[in-house]
């Protein structure tokens, strides 16, 4: 008996989250066999057909192909629990399985195309119904899991779909502060001035927009971009790094004094978790996992995306940085321990209410 995911894709060093979960959840389950389109892309002839123009579909046609070999190796092997990444379970539900399944919500693209994409534009309508539709459809007939309670609420909205919240976890033995004299030597990064770092796509659901103005309000503090493009930015108080190893991140958060986070939109992002494990402190907007926390010892939540607001909460971050103890908040509540044992504990419910066992 084994267990298998079927996800977009594996990770790949410097991955977006939904990968990084994928590899932190086959260390909590070792037998974990990880489907995704590059292992499935030669199973099914719908993998040579191209998009289809306005409505691409892609993401529920890689979904379909990784089901289709999913339900092939079936044939063959005995699973006893089946997870899935965001709408790639749709095509599960669809067929009679009799395994327990688990659909995992790193995020909804309803609540994404509310937050991030104006309703003027045709993608906007193609987000939220066409792929929520989707996502529906792949909460349906399982045990669903949401990744923070800004999710759960928001899936309960948008798709009637009831879950349980088990938050992210990481490796804070991975993601540990280093000095940050001797960091900033190693990446050749200026001594003297304080530095923000910024990790993410350069995108305004990112907002990076608001990162932008940051620098234009704060001359004297640098801004470390770390994204996975080269983008030509004038400023010169912005650093760009880009296409950076997951592993190595660990040195550009030790070489910084604050994280600054303003995200429209999020589920539980691995970037201020990974910040906050290197003892950083973390200027967040009120989305995602900072939604439901805002402890005065990891640093600032804005209920606002207005850059004065953000610009004021670094002044007061800076002045006070010895007073953080964001390391310590996340091995109390976000460890990989504490993560392997919410999931193990979730999927042994499941199988001894089934009669099978981990």
């Amino acid at each position: 008996m084994t267990k298998v995911l079927i996800t977009p894709f594996r990770s790949s060093g410097s991955s977006g989250g939904v990968e990084i979960f994928s590899e932190y959840l086959k260390r909590v389950f070792p037998d974990l066999i990880i489907i995704d389109y590059s292992n499935s892309v030669n199973e099914s002839l719908l993998s040579k057909i191209g998009t289809i123009p306005f409505f691409g579909l892609s993401e529920q046609k890689m979904a379909f192909v990784c089901a289709k070999y999913f339900l092939k190796l079936h044939r063959k092997l005995d699973f006893d629990i089946v997870f899935s990444n965001g709408m790639f379970g749709w095509y599960l539900t669809l067929k009679k399985i009799n395994i327990p399944m688990i659909n995992i919500f790193h995020g909804n693209y309803a609540g994404f195309a509310d937050h991030c994409i104006e309703k003027r534009n045709l993608n906007y309508y193609i987000t939220k119904y066409q792929n929520g539709m989707f996502e529906k459809i792949s909460g349906k007939k399982k045990k669903v899991v949401s990744v923070s309670k800004s999710v759960k609420e928001q899936i309960k909205k948008y798709y009637g779909l009831n879950s349980t919240v088990i938050h992210n976890g990481i490796d804070v033995e991975q993601f540990k502060p280093i000095s940050k004299e001797y960091a900033r030597e190693m990446l050749n990064l200026p001594r003297d001035s304080p530095i923000g770092i910024f990790v993410g796509r350069p995108e305004y659901a990112k907002g990076f927009d608001i990162m932008l103005e940051l620098s234009e309000l704060n001359k004297q503090i640098n801004f470390l971009c770390v994204t996975d493009q080269v983008i030509d930015i004038r400023n010169k108080n912005i650093i760009i790094r880009f296409q950076i190893q997951n592993e190595e991140l660990y040195k550009y958060y030790s070489a910084s004094d604050f994280l600054i986070f303003p995200s429209r939109f999020e589920g539980c992002s691995y970037v201020p978790l990974e910040a906050m494990a290197c003892n950083l402190p973390v200027i967040a907007s009120k989305t995602g996992l900072f939604y439901e926390i805002n402890s005065p010892e990891i640093g600032a939540v804005i209920p606002t995306w207005n850059a004065i607001d953000y610009s004021n909460a670094i002044k007061n971050v800076l002045q006070n940085l010895d007073k953080f103890k964001s390391r310590k908040f996340i091995e109390k509540n976000f460890s990989f321990e504490i993560f392997a044992k919410n999931y193990k504990n979730f999927v042994n419910k499941i199988l001894k209410y089934t009669g099978e066992k981990s």
